[in-house]
């Protein structure tokens, strides 16, 4: 046996709350039920389990401190439950006998597996919502046996090896007192049951396959990632648990010209020098067509406008952002001899150069900034 206390990632001097905290995180992390079909996690998991079971009960970390793991040494295993991983794995007192007094059983109601899907909607779905169909394969009771497993018109038996526990238990006297330990039964394979004639179409699971096409309602103002759950349309329960979820996980196109920040519409707007200059109504675009927006005069190149509630719906309440725009003035090329001698009159007009004296005082002030 390994050591325990590195197996549970504490030292020797742990509290029993580090102990049990230590025990929760890594029981959490390696569960079998969220690593399906892994073998080296489902060992793991029983040997942090087997940990916990000795360091968690003061008596027998007492024992365990003084003798090592030569007290165990005869127990031929530990009898497990790992039906809670937040429980107590024993309650009995260390010398009147060791065993889990809980027993899972095979046939208690079992939620179905959840499944997920991704889907990539356009900027305009995201922002406005959609109507989508989207296709699963997700397991279902077999529409020949109704789920039993059984061949039509035969029934399942209670394991006469287990009498239906799913399990064995076997019990060992050591001098510290009586060890019992729990395997599978191997008859029934744990179910505790026996079916003698096995559904051909399921063969004998008593579920198959189904390739379904689900009608989704994508709501107004989902982004990137967003998840969408579709209670009960995932894998089918057994034992008359409920069935799991659908997770339907969005993607959403980049637009053209168009960013989303938040909920509000963020874009670059081109404007022309005369419209900077002497303001203007310009024709701004939205996702719902073009809005008139009066443009103040002396707009400058870099200055944002806003557009108040033309933005992306706010998910499942009310109310929507902005659309926010910066102007940029379009600097115009390839001007033509009379648009140049018009611009250069213009230009004169304004007055826009700078005189000498203006010059040398911008420069002055520039220099006292490094004296």
């Amino acid at each position: 046996m390994d050591n325990l206390y590195e197996i549970l990632g504490v030292d020797k001097s742990a509290s029993q709350a580090e102990i049990k905290s230590a025990y929760r995180k890594l029981a959490k992390k390696y569960h079998p039920d969220l690593n399906p079909g892994d073998d080296e996690v489902e060992a793991k998991f029983k040997e942090i389990n087997a940990a916990y079971e000795v360091l968690g009960n003061e008596e027998k970390r007492r024992q365990y401190d003084m003798y090592g793991d030569q007290v165990f040494s005869n127990s031929g295993g530990f009898g497990m439950d790992f039906s809670d991983i937040f429980g107590d794995i024993f309650g009995d007192i260390f010398g009147t006998g060791f065993s889990s007094s809980r027993k899972r059983n095979p046939n208690a109601p079992k939620k179905g597996s959840n499944l997920q899907k991704h889907i990539t909607l356009s900027f305009e779905e995201s922002v406005f919502g959609a109507d989508k169909k989207v296709k699963i394969n997700r397991r279902v009771n077999c529409k020949v046996c109704g789920g039993t497993g059984a061949k039509p018109g035969t029934e399942k038996k209670t394991c006469d090896k287990c009498n239906g526990t799913g399990v064995m238990n076997e019990s060992r006297r050591t001098p510290f007192g009586i060890f019992t330990s729990q395997t599978t039964c191997d008859k029934c394979g744990g179910s505790g049951v026996i079916i003698e004639h096995e559904c051909e179409n399921c063969n004998g699971t008593g579920m198959e396959n189904e390739s379904v096409t689900i009608e989704v309602k994508i709501p107004k103002g989902v982004d990137n990632g967003s998840v969408i759950n579709l209670h009960g349309q995932g894998d089918k329960g057994e034992n008359g648990g409920s069935n799991g979820d659908l997770y339907i996980v969005i993607n959403v196109k980049e637009h053209e010209f168009f960013n989303r920040v938040g909920d509000d519409i963020t874009f670059e707007m081109p404007i022309t020098y005369a419209d900077a200059a002497l303001g203007s109504t310009i024709e701004v675009p939205s996702l719902e067509g073009i809005e008139e927006f009066d443009l103040p005069e002396g707009t400058q190149s870099g200055q944002t406008f806003r557009l108040k509630s033309k933005g992306v719906f706010h998910v499942n309440s009310q109310g929507r952002g902005d659309i926010i725009f910066t102007v940029k003035v379009v600097v115009p090329k390839n001007l033509n001899k009379e648009q140049k001698e018009k611009l250069l009159e213009f230009s004169d007009s304004m007055k826009q150069d700078i005189k000498l004296k203006d010059k040398k005082s911008v420069f002055s002030k520039i220099k006292e900034m490094f004296e």
